[in-house]
C-alpha cells in the first residue's frame, strides 16, 4: 500500500516537472518570436550567424526563436567628444586640442555598419578618435604659434573641411559638424610669446619714431630748398628785362642821355636839374660844373 503510494508521487512529481518545462520553454518561445525596434533606431535581422541585407525600421518586427535575433543601432545624433589633444606648431610648440565632431549613422548602411564595427563604441573608440587626432594635428602644423592664435577660426574650419575629407572612406556615417571647443598652450610658450609681442610693439615704436624724423628732416630740406629757389627767382626777376633794377638802370640811361642832349643844343640848362618821378631814382646836379672847362 505505502509503495504504491510512493511510486504514483514519483510520477505525478515527474509529470509535474516536465510539465512546467514545456510551459516555460513555450512563454520563451513566444517572448523570443517578436522584438520592437525603439524610434531613433534601426534594427539588423541575424539568422544562423548570418546578417539580413535589409535593416529593420522602428516598430514591431516578428523572428524565429532560438534561431534569429535582431540587433538595434541608434541613428540619432551623436557626439565624439575628444579633449586635451597634444599637438604641435610648426615650430614643434604644444598645443593642447578640444574638439567635438557631431554626426549620425545612416539608416541605409545599418547592416554594413553592423558587419563591419558591430557598435557605434567600437567605432569611436578605435576609428573615428584616431581620425578626428590624426587630421586636427595635421592642420595645426602647418602653422607658428602666432598663425594659429589669429587664424583660430579659420583653423575650425580647416580641421572640419579635413575630418570631412576622411570620413568619406566611411560611407556608413553622415557627419554634421566638427568644433573645436578649446586651444591652449603651455605657459612658457605663453610668456615666450608675450615677451615677443612686446619687443614687437617697441620696434613698432621706434620705426614710426624715425619715421617721423625722417619726414620732419626732409620736410624742413624742402623748405629751404623752396627758400632758396624763391630768392633765385626773385633775383632774376630783378635783374631781367622789366625787373626794378633793370628799370633804374634804365631811367639813370635815359636822364645822361637827355643832359648830352641839351649840351649838344646849346640850349641853357638850369643850375639844378630834378629828373625822375616817385618811381624811380632823382637826378639833381650842378649844371654849371659840366661847362667847366
Amino acid at each position: 500500500m505505502v509503495n504504491t503510494i510512493l511510486r504514483n508521487l514519483r510520477q505525478n512529481t515527474g509529470l509535474t516537472v516536465l510539465g512546467w518545462l514545456v510551459i516555460f520553454a513555450s512563454i520563451t518561445g513566444i517572448l523570443n518570436s517578436f522584438t520592437i525596434v525603439k524610434p531613433g533606431n534601426v534594427g539588423v535581422r541575424i539568422f544562423l550567424g548570418k546578417t539580413s541585407p535589409k535593416y529593420l525600421s522602428e516598430g514591431f518586427h516578428f523572428k524565429l526563436p532560438f534561431v534569429s535575433e535582431i540587433q538595434t543601432l541608434s541613428i540619432q545624433q551623436q557626439s565624439l567628444v575628444l579633449e586635451d589633444l597634444d599637438g604641435s606648431s610648426s615650430e614643434g610648440n604644444n598645443i593642447f586640442l578640444d574638439t567635438q565632431l557631431t554626426y549620425s549613422l545612416k539608416p541605409t548602411e545599418a547592416v554594413d555598419f553592423y558587419v563591419n564595427y558591430n557598435t557605434i563604441q567600437n567605432f569611436q573608440s578605435n576609428f573615428l578618435s584616431n581620425i578626428v587626432q590624426t587630421e586636427a594635428k595635421g592642420v595645426l602644423v602647418r602653422r607658428n604659434l602666432q598663425k594659429t592664435i589669429a587664424e583660430r577660426e579659420r583653423i575650425d574650419n580647416e580641421i572640419e573641411e579635413a575630418v570631412f575629407s576622411a570620413l568619406q572612406d566611411y560611407p556608413q556615417i553622415a557627419p554634421k559638424r566638427v568644433q573645436v571647443q578649446d586651444l591652449d598652450f603651455a605657459q612658457g610658450v605663453i610668456d615666450a610669446l608675450e615677451q615677443k609681442e612686446v619687443a614687437q610693439q617697441k620696434a613698432q615704436e621706434a620705426t614710426y619714431k624715425l619715421e617721423e624724423a625722417k619726414k620732419l628732416a626732409e620736410a624742413a630740406i624742402a623748405k629751404a630748398e623752396g627758400q632758396a629757389q624763391s630768392q633765385k627767382l626773385l633775383a632774376q626777376a630783378l635783374q631781367g628785362d622789366g625787373g626794378e633794377l633793370a628799370l633804374q638802370r634804365q631811367a639813370l640811361e635815359n636822364q645822361y642821355d637827355m643832359i648830352q642832349a641839351w649840351e649838344k643844343g646849346g640850349s641853357q640848362m638850369p643850375t639844378i636839374l630834378n629828373l625822375g618821378d616817385s618811381g624811380s631814382l632823382p637826378l639833381m646836379m650842378d649844371i654849371n660844373s659840366l661847362k667847366q672847362p
